[in-house]
């Protein structure tokens, strides 16, 4: 008995490029809020982690593992390319009251850690550094390499420098260096150095040296903190 013999019927080729158009326009319009999505998500990634380390050395401070602290956005260059970074500093009791109790110079000027302007500096005599000690391995401190697609920025600071934001633990010794430092210009009468307390992270764009609000960057976010730790982080639109 002869077995009847099937008909197998594949694609015809009409069919296989209306296909082929179809996954096209869906890919098409799903890869625009694809790429949203993750640069947005690096920039989030980004602020949360520089969040963590200004959040853990406060926390430090607070749990008396430091009497004096700071956190710093440095950079190195290598050659044509800039690597910005957060790192924490901690520095003990003993180390703390010696600089606290050394007040005035032979002249009786008061040295640099006693003026507001000049305390902060990054060469203090720190027992613990997050960055630039390679025999320091403790977990009070930390440094954070930022991602090299986020820019940075600091309210009222048009370039990026160096910036460094120090305190003690009943908030005494808070003081800023650098780009956190607000200090008066010279028609400004009456007006007190104080600490800028906030710090922009955005997607980087077009080479923008830093990130400001109005220069349109996305994946905008502030990270605003106070002298005795309240961090606070949020999404910019």
């Amino acid at each position: 008995m002869q077995m009847q013999q099937k008909k197998i019927k594949g694609f015809t080729l009409l069919e296989l490029l209306v296909v082929i158009s179809i996954i096209g326009i869906v890919s098409t319009l799903g890869f625009t809020p694809f790429q949203k999505w993750r640069s947005d998500r690096i920039a989030r990634a980004g602020a949360v982690k520089v969040s963590s380390v200004i959040q853990d050395i406060y926390s430090q401070v607070q749990r008396g593992h430091y009497s004096f602290a700071q956190f710093r956005i440095h950079s190195e260059s290598d050659g044509d390319k800039k690597t910005w970074f957060i790192s924490s500093y901690g520095m003990e009791t003993e180390r703390f009251m010696i600089l606290v109790r050394d007040k005035y110079d032979d002249s009786n000027n008061k040295k640099e850690f006693h003026e507001f302007e000049t305390r902060c500096k990054s060469d203090l005599p720190w027992d613990d550094q997050g960055h630039g000690d390679e025999k320091s391995k403790k977990l009070t401190v930390a440094s954070y390499e930022i991602e090299d697609k986020l820019s940075l920025g600091v309210p009222g600071v048009g370039s990026l420098a160096e910036g460094t934001v120090c305190f003690s633990n009943d908030g005494s010794y808070y003081a800023a260096g650098g780009m956190f430092l607000d200090s008066c210009g010279e028609d400004e009468s009456g007006c007190k150095p104080s600490v800028i307390e906030e710090l922009y992270i955005c997607q980087a764009e077009g080479g923008a040296a830093a990130c400001s609000l109005t220069t349109g960057q996305k994946n905008f976010y502030s990270i605003k903190w106070s002298r005795f730790g309240n961090i606070e982080m949020q999404k910019l639109n």
